[in-house]
């Protein structure tokens, strides 16, 4: 869909940039179509090690944990929504709640049976990425996904790419670390569009 996308917009070859899920997007695309895209730029996927989504029985676990959580959303006012991701996120700026609990009743329940379908491991996807990545990190202590472990692995095995931790962050790294998060995403676009 992503490189559809791409291709109907007649984006050349964009960067693209993806957090969580939206960054195994990221790399799936770049792995796939590697003509389309210019650089991956990927916020916290959801790199683990082992990982369940690779077994059918892990996907459809994973897959049935994130409609509950879905459904949970979709069953709340505005008003309760604001005040979960409040409380959940108190290092959150204020501007980012209204979009956040907008967003939540419109996630399309048809999602999950595509999140239902083993998926390769993240470390063939990294493999088989042609152009550079950037691959931003946080603290696993406050809830990034990533280790350390986890980056230095996936370095070993790009072809070219880049780590960048930033820390006081969880998993919304741009969410909490909006400054650290814009240079070290505009120092890299710097170095691989100029080129």
């Amino acid at each position: 869909d992503l490189a559809e996308l791409i291709q109907a917009l007649g984006l050349g070859k964009p960067c693209l940039l993806g957090h969580s899920m939206g960054a195994a997007t990221t790399a799936a695309a770049a792995a796939a179509y590697p003509d389309l895209v210019r650089c991956a730029i990927l916020e916290d996927p959801p790199w683990r090690q082992p990982s369940p989504e690779t077994t059918a029985e892990g996907a459809a676990a994973r897959a049935a944990q994130w409609r509950d959580r879905t459904l949970g959303h979709k069953g709340m006012t505005r008003e309760q929504l604001i005040a979960r991701v409040r409380l959940d996120n108190p290092t959150w700026p204020e501007a980012e709640l209204d979009p956040w609990a907008d967003a939540k009743p419109r996630v399309s329940t048809h999602i999950f049976q595509g999140m239902a379908l083993p998926r390769a491991p993240w470390q063939e996807v990294v493999q088989k990425i042609r152009c550079p990545i950037l691959l931003i990190t946080a603290d696993p202590d406050k809830g990034a996904i990533v280790t350390p472990e986890i980056a230095q692995e996936a370095a070993g095995l790009w072809q070219e790419g880049e780590v960048a931790h930033i820390t006081g962050a969880g998993h919304n790294i741009r969410r909490e670390q909006y400054r650290a998060y814009v240079e070290v995403v505009r120092a890299f676009l710097g170095r691989v569009v100029g080129r």
